[in-house]
């Protein structure tokens, strides 16, 4: 049975306060993270073989490693991750098994799957609901998260949490958690009481809100995880990286010695960006003579060649103060 698209204005919050603080608190716990990692070294010379954290996201979808993405530092210690909102995704990428993806075993498999279908070597993971269908409304707020690395011995050592963020207290904002609670209470009563369904855009506040308290609980269970276990890179996780990078030698430096693709059907793909020919054609592709490009030019101002000169300069001395610790 079709469904029927609802209008786009209906789907967005209207008081969004207490969500944009609860986006702030989690930067800031992410932020907290990223500095923790940062002072357990991992440093080779230039080269970073440390930490570097993957996540495997349900509820949030991306938003916790995106949240990270969003702190302008500390590049170096971000690998990236996997947006499983769908249980076949959590199959395919995580190499999920058990059949019920809202409890500790879940957790467990998504965040294990991280390492070994990835570089990463810490991860994260999140499965729960921020918007139940009406007749699990029990399970408004209920999240599974799973912390995973490797020990000393090259061991995959990995925790697992059960937390309702709607009665979780681990803020320091007394009023900004009263607040978000009467939502949580708000939401269920009109289910449970009264037996209707949530306007949309009290749905679309309440979820956003669950998915940023969730990413401020799973940035403190890391940092507990990396403190109470110290989790290492092993030497086979830095030694795949350093395959993964190597290239022939063809103008186009083509990486042959990567993972190969889990499903190979559909061919190799088929260039439509021309759909009137048959011949590829790329637009804004920046080509080695400068030609073809869709490189950002300001109307006015803007000096490249100092620019250049300027970032060498700033490059030599922070390769000297800090190793090589960039950021992107």
């Amino acid at each position: 049975m079709a469904s029927s698209t609802p209008v786009f204005a209906d789907l967005i919050p209207k008081d969004v306060g207490v969500i944009n603080e609860l986006k702030r608190i989690a930067t800031e716990k992410g932020y907290n993270l990223l500095k923790l990692i940062n002072e357990t070294g991992g440093w080779n010379g230039n080269d970073y073989e440390g930490l570097q954290i993957a996540t495997s996201e349900s509820l949030t979808s991306g938003l916790i490693i995106a949240t990270l993405a969003d702190i302008p530092w500390g590049g170096f210690m971000k690998y990236g991750g996997f947006a499983v909102y769908d249980t076949d995704a959590k199959r395919v990428f995580n190499s999920v098994s058990v059949d019920d993806v809202y409890t500790h075993d879940c957790a467990k498999e998504m965040a294990i799957g991280v390492l070994k279908n990835s570089n990463a070597t810490l991860a994260i993971s999140v499965t729960g609901n921020a918007m139940p269908l009406n007749e699990h409304v029990d399970m408004l707020g209920e999240v599974f998260i799973g912390i995973a690395g490797y020990n000393a011995d090259n061991q995959i050592i990995y925790i697992t949490r059960a937390v309702n963020m709607c009665n979780e207290r681990t803020l320091s904002n007394p009023t900004l958690e009263d607040q978000f609670k009467e939502h949580c209470n708000q939401w269920y009563k009109k289910i449970a009481d009264e037996g209707k369904f949530n306007p949309r855009d009290e749905t679309a506040r309440i979820s956003q809100e669950i998915r940023y308290y969730t990413a401020s609980v799973a940035y403190d269970l890391c940092m507990e995880f990396i403190t109470n276990t110290h989790p290492q890179a092993p030497d086979f996780v830095i030694a795949r990286k350093k395959q993964n990078a190597q290239h022939d030698e063809t103008k186009a430096k083509v990486h042959t010695t990567i993972p190969a693709n889990r499903f190979e059907n559909g061919g190799p793909g088929i260039c439509r960006n021309d759909i009137l020919s048959t011949e590829c054609v790329y637009k804004g592709y920046r080509e080695e003579d400068g030609s073809n490009t869709s490189v950002f030019r300001p109307a006015s101002g803007g000096n490249k060649k100092q620019l250049r000169k300027s970032s060498k300069r700033k490059n030599k001395k922070s390769a000297r103060k800090t190793k090589g610790k960039g950021r992107k």
